[in-house]
């Protein structure tokens, strides 16, 4: 990671604390003698552990600006879909597990939508490059899938059990279990 992407915080959540970019060029420089100022700082100001520490949010970028191309519009495009995906998937209350598994879909989505469209892309292509191309795509659908049906099973592991009990007409009851 350079030194910008390290601080790109938010003006809005950056601390207002007057030796932050000091210390930032220090541990940059791996100096070990700042780790206890640094150390203060992310203990008083948590945006900066939740805005540097999102690594979900690191690889969506990594994987946007490798189809940026010379514009700015479609890395905007991109990463609002992906807000808007990872957040419908992930509903209105999301567990951490759920909300998690959401990033990943939406990691996994993101994947193997760039690795067909390299492939797409392709002018033409030696059988070797087509089957590379065929196999990552086959991978990373599967990873996707596999993210898919993980949550699909984490919300039915948690989900209450529903017992519903049914009188019949002699006056028994039936106990059904969902």
């Amino acid at each position: 990671m350079t030194h910008e992407e390290s601080v790109a915080i938010p003006l809005s959540r950056r601390p207002e604390i007057e030796d932050y970019n000091e210390i930032l060029d220090r541990i940059q420089k791996d100096d070990r003698t700042a780790l206890p100022r640094l150390r203060e700082i992310l203990d008083s100001v948590p945006d900066i552990v939740a805005e540097l520490g999102d690594l979900t949010k690191m690889a969506r970028s990594a994987l946007r600006s490798r189809l940026k191309g010379d514009g700015l519009l479609l890395p905007e495009v991109l990463e609002r879909k992906e807000n808007a995906l990872a957040a419908e998937i992930g509903g209105p209350e999301p567990t951490v597990l759920e909300r998690l598994l959401s990033d990943q879909i939406v990691l996994c989505w993101q994947h193997l939508r760039y690795l067909e469209m390299r492939y797409a892309r392709l002018a033409s292509y030696s059988f070797e490059t087509g089957e590379f191309y065929e196999r990552c795509i086959d991978k990373a659908q599967r990873r996707y899938l596999q993210a898919i049906k993980t949550l699909g099973q984490t919300r039915k592991l948690g989900l209450p059990a529903l017992q519903v009990n049914i009188a019949t007409d002699g006056g028994k009851q039936v106990n059904m279990a969902a």
